[in-house]
C-alpha cells in the first residue's frame, strides 16, 4: 500500500465505479524523500469488494516540499476507461488518459503554470470530448476547457470576476449540458453555472 501524500487541505482522491463492479481511485502519494525534494506519482488504484486487485501510476516527478497544492479529478471515458485531469510540479494543469491497447498513460498540457490551489473538475460532453472546469485564483475566472482533438484544448470563460473562494467541486452532466458548483467567498453559498446554448446561466 503507498503512503498517501499530504496537502494544506487534506489529501485529494476520487474514485469512479465500473460496470465490472470495480472502484477506481486517484490519488497523490509520496514516494522518496531526498534532501528538499520529494518524489510525487498520481496513483490510480483498481478496488473490488475491498481488495485492492491493481495499482499504477500515471504521472510522477520531483517537487520541493513546499508550495504544492495536488488537487485533481478522476472520471471513466466513454469506453469506460480511467482518466484524470491534474496539476503537476510545475502548477501545470494536465490531462492524462489510459490506454489499454498499450497499457500507458498518454499525458497533456491544458494550461502552463496553473495557478497553485486551482481547483478543477472533469467530464465528458455528448460528443465524448473530455472537459475540464478550472478555477484560477489569480485571474479570478472561472474556465471551461475543452478537449477538440488530441493535445489541443480551447478554452471558453464561464464567469470572470466572481468571489468563487477557489472550491470547484464537480461537473455534472444533465442531458447534453453540465452543472458547475462553486462556493461562493463572500455569500458562504452554493454557486450553480449551467450551459444554455453557447452561454453560462448563474
Amino acid at each position: 500500500v503507498w503512503e498517501l501524500a499530504g496537502s494544506p487541505l487534506g489529501t485529494p482522491i476520487a474514485v469512479e465505479n465500473t460496470a465490472s463492479n470495480t472502484s477506481i481511485a486517484a490519488y497523490f502519494v509520496t514516494l522518496g524523500i531526498t534532501h528538499s525534494n520529494v518524489y510525487w506519482g498520481v496513483a490510480i488504484e483498481h478496488i473490488r469488494h475491498g481488495h485492492t486487485m491493481s495499482q499504477e501510476l500515471a504521472d510522477c516527478f520531483w517537487k520541493p516540499t513546499d508550495h504544492f497544492a495536488p488537487w485533481l479529478d478522476l472520471a471513466l471515458d466513454p469506453a469506460g476507461n480511467p482518466s484524470i485531469a491534474y496539476q503537476n510540479e510545475n502548477g501545470d494543469l494536465r490531462y492524462a488518459q489510459y490506454d489499454p491497447g498499450t497499457s500507458v498513460w498518454n499525458s497533456e498540457l491544458i494550461l502552463p503554470q496553473a495557478t497553485n490551489g486551482s481547483w478543477r473538475a472533469l467530464a465528458y460532453d455528448s460528443a465524448d470530448r473530455a472537459v475540464v472546469v478550472n478555477w484560477d485564483a489569480a485571474a479570478s475566472q472561472l474556465s471551461f476547457w475543452r478537449r477538440d482533438v488530441a493535445d489541443s484544448w480551447s478554452l471558453h470563460t464561464i464567469a470572470a470576476g466572481t468571489d468563487l473562494q477557489g472550491n470547484v467541486d464537480v461537473v455534472k452532466i444533465h442531458g447534453s449540458g453540465f452543472e458547475i458548483y462553486g462556493a461562493a467567498g463572500t455569500t458562504n453559498a452554493i454557486r450553480t453555472y449551467s450551459l444554455s446554448g453557447s452561454d453560462w446561466i448563474e
